[in-house]
């Protein structure tokens, strides 16, 4: 199995992946757990999260240079393990894939509940939510080199908005940095 997607292309999903759950859906959802002084938990979170995370992504990084085709995790198991393990580990990192899009669902859901309601718009936010799936869904289908296309500009006008977001709320001095 060829590799068709390159290192840009492995940045942008990655992105997307980490900016949709990882910082549009978690942060709201610790911050309501850990109450109004939950700011230094969430990033002592994070942090430890990134620690930990390191070393697999060290490991994986060492993975695909030593087996440069198509497949990530399974290949690696499949090809190390024999294939009745890596059929497992091949499920079980599948229904991790279902967890995680379902995870982005729900954040998803939660969204369109409160922009429907700050517009006033009459929308049932879980049909967007499952129409937005459908989309996902078709183009996976298409393959990963769409998924590239599609992502980058997402990925892109995310990034500058959160930018500049970021700077207006600084400029304005109405920031208030011990708050999540």
């Amino acid at each position: 199995i060829q590799r068709t997607l390159g290192l840009s292309g492995v940045i942008i999903i990655s992105l997307s992946a980490m900016l949709g759950s990882g910082l549009f859906v978690l942060p709201s959802l610790a911050a309501e757990t850990m109450g109004p002084n939950a700011a230094a938990g969430i990033w002592l979170a994070y942090v430890l999260a990134a620690t930990v995370v390191l070393p697999g992504a060290i490991s994986k990084a060492e993975l695909a240079s030593a087996m440069p085709v198509s497949g990530g995790d399974y290949i690696y198991i499949e090809r190390t393990f024999g294939p009745l393990i890596g059929t497992v580990s091949g499920l079980g990192l599948w229904a991790s894939f279902l967890l995680k899009a379902a995870f982005a669902l729900i954040g998803l859901t939660a969204y369109m509940y409160v922009i429907t309601n700050f517009l006033s718009i009459e929308l049932n936010p879980l049909v967007v939510s499952m129409s937005v799936l459908s989309l996902v869904v078709i183009i996976n289908i298409l393959g990963v080199k769409k998924i590239k296309t599609i992502q980058t500009p997402i990925v892109a006008s995310a990034i500058v908005l959160l930018v500049i977001l970021s700077i207006k709320v600084l400029l304005s001095g109405e920031a208030n940095l011990s708050l999540p």
